[in-house]
């Protein structure tokens, strides 16, 4: 003879259970397995926590910058590249693996790294940046920025940023784009310091 036993957990979710003759639940492991779930939902949950939470739970005055006070817009490097035989990232309009499509042989154009790539159009990546450490290549739908001669970055100060501008996939998209004149009098909030420069010791001890 067949019966159904469901048992409901603190979520809602229902397990169900058929045994025959003499089979029993084994409610120990059953309990074990639901604790155990609520744990890994609860890790992820704190895992998934972003910079931006942690920035508002810290009083900082931050200050508006317009893009092109902060870096040169670019195409193409100023300087060309000389290491030809280096394999570098190609970075494309992806919104996934920092806009990584391909590597391949360095060329001409390759920039070197500690830049920050902005996706300025394409199928889904249209406003978002990518810090890149290390030198890449650049397709269709990009641009550069390359920090001007006093503006520090570096890793961590890259991923701040990149984060920051990455909000910008609120506002562009395939059909309006990130041109290069938007680019230049879009605004990014930067924490800074009582003299009124950019705080790059509070980014970076966020890390």
């Amino acid at each position: 003879m067949e019966d159904n036993y469901k048992l409901l957990d603190s979520e809602q979710d229902w397990f169900i259970f058929d045994y025959y003759n003499d089979n029993t639940i084994d409610i120990t492991n059953l309990k074990l397995e639901i604790i155990k779930k609520q744990y890994n939902k609860d890790k992820l949950d704190i895992l998934n926590s972003s910079i931006d939470s942690i920035i508002k739970n810290n009083i900082k005055n931050y200050k508006k910058f317009k893009i092109s006070e902060l870096f040169m817009v670019n195409k193409k490097p100023i300087v060309e590249y000389k290491n030809l035989n280096n394999i570098v990232p190609v970075i494309s309009a992806k919104k996934i693996n920092d806009g990584i499509s391909k590597y391949e042989n360095a060329q001409k154009n390759t920039f070197t790294g500690n830049k920050i790539v902005l996706i300025t159009g394409g199928n889904g990546g249209a406003g978002l940046a990518f810090y890149q450490e290390n030198d890449f290549s650049i397709t269709s739908a990009t641009i550069v920025l390359t920090p001007k001669y006093n503006i520090k970055l570096n890793k961590y100060i890259g991923i701040y940023i990149q984060y920051k501008l990455s909000n910008y996939k609120k506002k562009y998209s395939r059909g309006f784009g990130w041109s290069i004149e938007r680019i230049n009098n879009d605004i990014i909030s930067l924490p800074i310091t009582e003299n009124n420069e950019i705080d790059y010791k509070y980014i970076e001890n966020l890390f």
